[in-house]
């Protein structure tokens, strides 16, 4: 009877042992599916990325404040562009990096700007560095007035391939919204 005895506990600590070393891998594989949310943001609101997002904070949407933006990996350049009289210093995250933040890998990124001008954005023109959604020029945040607080901005002088119309077409200034998609 001991030994019957024994045998129950030992088979009881067994499954217990068993439950306890999968419990990580059971959490893990139930994240896998659900959605993360991203911080909120504490200031006013200057971009929405919403469409085909994995990680949101703002319903089915995220929304990034100057903060969030700022905390993004940043790139800067100088260029000249058609729209100012001299170039410029442009800084703030890559298109790139604020998808890959929202966890989106989308064929297309339609940019909408203050004035409602819309413009699809194709996956092969979002490289890892270039376009940038600039937050500052020469190092100062811009306002409405100066075609900001947001831009898409390519580095026009750095390659001929970024002197199109194409380009020149989805350089949206004002940017307020981003809608990813697959095709």
């Amino acid at each position: 009877m001991l030994r019957n005895s024994n045998k129950s506990v030992s088979s009881f600590n067994q499954s217990r042992r068993n439950l306890l070393l999968s419990t990580p891998f059971i959490l893990a594989a139930t994240q896998l599916g659900a959605k993360t949310s991203l911080a909120q943001p504490t200031q006013a609101t200057l971009l929405r990325v919403d469409g085909d997002i994995a990680l949101t904070n703002a319903g089915d949407a995220a929304v990034f404040d100057a903060q969030m933006l700022d905390a993004l990996p940043q790139i800067s350049f100088t260029t000249s562009t058609i729209w100012t009289d001299k170039p410029r210093t442009f800084s703030g995250p890559a298109l790139f990096d604020v998808l890959k933040h929202v966890g989106s890998d989308a064929a297309q990124v339609t940019a909408t700007a203050a004035n409602n001008y819309s413009v699809d954005i194709d996956r092969a023109l979002i490289e890892e560095r270039a376009p940038i959604i600039a937050n500052r020029i020469d190092g100062e945040a811009f306002s409405i007035r100066e075609n900001g607080p947001l831009w898409v901005v390519f580095p026009y002088d750095e390659d001929p391939k970024y002197r199109t119309e194409p380009i020149y077409a989805v350089s949206v200034w004002q940017l307020e919204r981003l809608t990813v998609t697959q095709i």
